[in-house]
């Protein structure tokens, strides 16, 4: 399934935004990590998203702030699935982010350098959407994920 740019009218809380952004760090990312994305996002609803931002904590932004930059991939759930995921997400605003975590991501895109790393309180996006899934019951893998690496779980796991 392709990802689809749709306005919040047409997104269900849970869907993940995929982002492109274009500022000097979004263009490290995909470089680095060989992505047409560099960011993360899920969908509260509201016209609004939870994200994991690098400068802030966790917290909530306007959809309409990355207008024209992303793709939303729809996320199958069932309600209670859903409904567990946004509590869970809901819950981690104010968490600070993970820079270490972006260098993990650095050294294993890279120089295919592998470290085991958790991010304990810190976090960056794509651990965010990975673990609001995890909450949410999908069968994802506990690793460090770029938003390319997510990207290609969630579009696998929607084929199926």
């Amino acid at each position: 399934m392709l990802p689809v740019r749709i306005g919040a009218d047409h997104m269900n809380p849970g869907d993940l935004i995929f982002v492109s952004g274009i500022d000097v760090i979004s263009r490290i990312i995909r470089w680095v990590t060989e992505s047409k994305y560099s960011h993360v996002a899920i969908y509260v609803g509201g016209g609004r998203v939870i994200e994991a931002q690098a400068f802030r904590k966790v917290g909530f932004q306007e959809l309409a702030y990355y207008e024209g930059k992303y793709d939303v991939k729809p996320i199958r759930l069932r309600e209670p699935q859903r409904i567990h995921g946004l509590v869970w997400i809901l819950n981690q605003r104010g968490r600070p982010y993970s820079y270490w975590s972006d260098f993990v991501i650095l050294l294993r895109c890279l120089f295919n350098i592998h470290i085991p790393w958790h991010e304990g309180l810190a976090i960056i996006c794509s651990r965010l959407g990975r673990d609001f899934l995890f909450h949410c019951g999908l069968p994802i893998p506990d690793e460090n994920m770029s938003p390319e690496d997510l990207y290609e779980w969630v579009t696998s796991y929607t084929r199926e």
